[in-house]
This record gives C-alpha cells, sequence and structure tokens, in this order.
C-alpha cells in the first residue's frame, strides 16, 4: 500500500559517487536479505545532519552480529545460501566514517533490519 511521505529537500556537499555506491550496497543487501518488498527508504535532515535509513522486512541480526558485520569479510549468513563476498557494508563503513559519519544497524525479531547512516551536511576531504 502506498502511503505519502513528507517531502523535504536536503541539500548537502558530499562525495556523490561514494554515497550512491553506500546507498547501493545498503539496497542490494535489503534486496538479497530483506525477503522482497516493501522496502522502506528515509532520508531526513537532522540539524546540520542528514540521516538516511533503509528497512527491510529480512532475516533478523542477533545483536552479537549487529558490529561484526561492518568488519571485512564478515556476513550474516553462510555464504552457501546467499552470494556475497562481505565487503559491502565494510566498504560502506569506510566511505561514511570518511565523510565524518557513521553507520550502524538495528534489528528487532521478527521485524528486519534497518541500516541507518549519519552525516554532516557538508564534507570537507583531508587531502
Amino acid at each position: 500500500m502506498y502511503r505519502p511521505w513528507k517531502v523535504e529537500v536536503v541539500h548537502g556537499y558530499w562525495d556523490p559517487m561514494r554515497l550512491e555506491q553506500v546507498l547501493n550496497n545498503l539496497l542490494t543487501n535489503a534486496i538479497r536479505y530483506g525477503n522482497y518488498p516493501p522496502l522502506i527508504v528515509k532520508l531526513m535532515k537532522l540539524g546540520d545532519r542528514v540521516r538516511l535509513s533503509v528497512k527491510d522486512q529480512g532475516i533478523d541480526l542477533a545483536q552479537e552480529a549487529q558490529t561484526r558485520i561492518f568488519d571485512q569479510f564478515e556476513r550474516a549468513i553462510d555464504a552457501n545460501e546467499i552470494s556475497g563476498l562481505g565487503l559491502g557494508l565494510f566498504i560502506s563503513q569506510q566511505i561514511i566514517e570518511g565523510h565524518r559519519g557513521k553507520i550502524w544497524v538495528e534489528s528487532t525479531p521478527n521485524e528486519g533490519a534497518v541500516f541507518i547512516f549519519e552525516i554532516p551536511l557538508t564534507f570537507e576531504s583531508e587531502s
């Protein structure tokens, strides 16, 4: 069922190619592990930061797995069940931290998972 959301335009200055990679990783994981629709994507401005979340209806993540899955080559599910290298969330974390942000996951039994990242509205490269 379609429910209209309040629309707010958020302007920011970031590395668009890298954030596209993060969003692609989060959406791909939600589709791959999410038990199919619906996926819920939200973007909101929080003061001088922006928050993006991707919620799926798939597998629950045990508390111990919620930090581990951001490590290089780590996966929540055996590679025999769903293919993947275990690099997408690791790379996403590196990109978000490079934007001086943070990324995390929240999961409730029987409700799937929500992957969330927050970054400042302004990105300043360290180079």
